[in-house]
């Protein structure tokens, strides 16, 4: 019997050998595909926060929010787009080539009707809406030689449009009289066009340029206050409501602002509830620079007050 179970433990033994080698065969002789895992590491350029400031600075994603991005990839001969994702703290990609020399293009967000001129070198990005929440980016062209081993490769990022953000303060003389408290800010944009953008990549730097599609339409959005608050008097502590980004080749002459707002006494009684107040906002420039914040402080004055005053009529918002 002691035989018996001998012959048996050293049986399993042996098994149990024979299946380890064969899974280890197996795993040495799956083929290899010759291709390599291509890493992307991405740089925003820094908006600029004045409307002539100069310099461009390349900024991390730290701050940046979550987008999916498209990378046309050529070698010269031929190209493929794949598709790049940062999450808000990593950038993935799934992309596998082979070993050579390669170009990087590209662009974000997504846009499935975009195209690419191997022979031009020429991207066309159509359906741009020419006002709205969401930001678009192009990928500046970039060269790699990828070699077996870990290949990662650095894209700078560039802004395409402009941003308009609105700050709201008081005047000092109607805040002694009176609150103010924003409530809603509209920025409307009548008859606009979306746009195609279309970068050229033969030269150094490339060419970005804008044609307006016959698409037109009102653009509106709109930035409710959840907690509204007294505005404040200085410039300093100015309260910010609403952003919208704008493509640099739509003309902002006719770019609107409404403002629902409440007015309240000293002793904290409700004046005037839902009041409205709409002016055009950027009456002093006919287009806007792309990569710039245009940060406008608009201040909140009665029109009685305004008669007396001095201020450009493009930084005051005109209440009744």
């Amino acid at each position: 019997m002691r035989s018996a179970l001998k012959y048996m433990h050293n049986y399993l033994t042996v098994g149990i050998c024979l299946l380890m080698l064969c899974l280890t065969s197996c795993g040495y002789e799956k083929p290899d595909d010759g291709l390599i895992d291509l890493r992307f590491r991405a740089y925003i350029q820094k908006e600029k926060n004045l409307v002539r400031a100069a310099g461009y600075e390349s900024l991390g994603l730290a701050d940046v929010e979550a987008f999916q991005a498209s990378v046309v990839v050529s070698n010269g001969e031929r190209f493929n787009t794949t598709s790049i994702a940062w999450d808000g703290s990593n950038l993935s990609s799934n992309m596998r080539i082979e070993p050579g020399e390669y170009w990087f293009y590209g662009f974000m967000p997504l846009n499935n009707n975009a195209s690419f001129n191997l022979a031009t070198k020429t991207l066309s990005i159509p359906n741009i809406a020419p006002m709205g929440r969401s930001e678009a980016m192009l990928i500046k062209a970039s060269n790699a030689v990828i070699t077996s081993g870990e290949n990662t490769v650095v894209l700078q990022m560039d802004r395409m449009l402009a941003k308009v953000s609105p700050y709201f303060y008081v005047n000092l003389e109607y805040q002694s009289l009176r609150d103010i408290q924003i409530k809603e800010v509209v920025l409307r944009l009548p008859s606009a066009s979306t746009q195609t953008a279309i970068i050229n990549y033969s030269s150094d730097p490339y060419v970005l340029s804008w044609n307006s599609e016959n698409i037109h339409r009102e653009y509106v959005e709109t930035f409710p206050v959840a907690t509204p608050v007294n505005l404040p008097t200085t410039i300093a502590d100015a309260l910010s409501i609403g952003e919208v980004f704008i493509c640099p080749g739509q003309s902002v002459a006719n770019l609107e602002m409404t403002v629902t707002y409440d007015v309240y006494d000293k002793a904290g009684t409700l004046m005037r509830e839902n009041a409205t107040a709409t002016n055009t906002i950027l009456v002093n420039y006919n287009n806007l620079e792309r990569a710039s914040n245009y940060k406008l402080y608009i201040q909140v004055m009665h029109t009685y007050l305004y008669k007396l005053s001095d201020y450009d009529e493009s930084s005051v918002l005109l209440i009744k």
